[in-house]
């Protein structure tokens, strides 16, 4: 059985093909059998250029040679569905989101209303176009399979999609908007959207996001999971803000069912929380065939002790969750200078990495358990 840890190996500087089979050296000798490429801050490679994919080749042949398996990540940072800014460049590709209430009611916008440190002011891409994912798919996960298709399925296991959601661009007072929502509404309930909205009718929030949700599951979902279906590879990640019911559908509209739409279906446990059983409970709900995974770890802090860390991947498998993504695994420090945060890191300057061999015998055992026959 491969270890089920998965480092999410962040890119940085302009690795030379010498420095990259050290670094998998050392993790292979750590107990780690597998890693997700993690395209990150502090990467000198331009994004999807020739320089780019030549050093994603190069840990394709270093994970050949020390018998280590591969995950690839779609978006440079986070959030996916811009393909490194090309899909929110062109602007009838960009999210929208209309004002719900207040002087501006009824007012379309593509503006960021999401400003943070992360993020500042921009355009974010339009999850709800089924043009403007086939675009992301084309600029991403095509240009992956035209170099590496051979690996897909093989040395290459599947594509983790982080953070995807279609709130970014808006605010207390807007929900996100498409081009034929107002035909749709009034297909599906027999009423007037704008009527509606104007009229702050009761069930307008509710079938607001009902559509929204659907029309997120046919366009950036089901898009994506047939590609990968089609193309060998698990469909893996987690959205955005799903940590409460209030907060999942203002960034999915339906949870449950779009993350149902994963063959991999994961969450977000950064925090490593040891009693929220809202994250992993709805892996559970949607883990099918290949089980679930759990982003984990991240913010630390850096001295974590082990045992809090194999505590997290035992109560994780009590919810199905089978594959235990641990971030972050920097090859240098410079992909920590977006988030200067404390955090931690799965590296070998990390003074007590060693202790991951024992992490790594342990996820086994967790992984096993979480695919039992029981009910959680």
């Amino acid at each position: 059985m491969r270890s089920p840890l998965i480092p999410m190996s962040a890119i940085v500087g302009k690795p030379s093909k010498t420095e990259i089979e050290s670094y998998l050296q050392n993790l292979k000798k750590n107990g780690i059998d597998q890693l997700m490429l993690y395209p990150r801050s502090g990467c000198a490679l331009a994004y999807l250029s020739e320089e780019w994919f030549q050093t994603i080749e190069y840990f394709i042949s270093g994970a050949k040679k020390f018998d280590l398996y591969l995950w690839l990540y779609d978006e440079f940072n986070w959030p996916s569905g811009d393909a490194g800014g090309r899909v929110s460049a062109i602007s009838e590709y960009r999210l929208k989101s209309i004002v719900v209430k207040g002087p501006e009611i009824g007012k379309i916008s593509t503006r960021s209303l999401h400003n943070t440190g992360l993020f500042a002011e921009k355009f974010f891409p339009d999850l709800l176009s089924e043009k403007a994912v086939a675009y992301f798919i084309r600029c991403t996960h095509e240009a992956y399979y035209q170099r590496f298709g051979s690996e897909f399925g093989k040395r290459i296991l599947g594509i983790f999609t982080d953070e995807p959601s279609i709130a970014y661009c808006c605010t207390d007072t807007s929900i996100p908007y498409y081009e034929e929502m107002g035909e749709d509404y009034a297909r599906r309930f027999g009423r007037d959207f704008w009527k509606d909205l104007k009229d702050g009718h009761p069930s307008f929030y509710r079938n607001s996001y009902e559509l929204l949700g659907d029309k997120l599951h046919a366009s950036y979902v089901m898009q994506i999971r047939q590609w990968c279906d089609a193309h060998h590879l698990l469909m893996t990640g987690h959205f955005h803000t799903h940590g409460t019911p209030m907060a999942s559908v203002k960034s999915t509209g339906r949870l449950l069912r779009n993350l149902s739409g994963f063959s991999l279906p994961g969450c977000d446990d950064v925090e490593t929380y040891l009693a929220r059983p809202t994250h992993f409970g709805m892996v559970e709900y949607a883990a099918k065939e290949h089980g679930g995974m759990a982003e984990l770890f991240a913010l630390g802090p850096c001295d974590m002790p082990y045992a809090k860390k194999r505590v997290q991947l035992f109560y994780a498998a009590c919810f199905k969750i089978n594959h235990y993504f641990l971030a972050i695994s920097h090859m240098d420090l410079r992909g920590n200078r977006l988030i200067t945060e404390y955090f931690n890191d799965f590296n070998v300057d990390q003074p007590d990495f060693a202790g991951t061999r024992l992490l790594a015998e342990e996820a086994k055992i967790a992984a096993s358990y979480a695919e039992k026959d029981f009910v959680p």
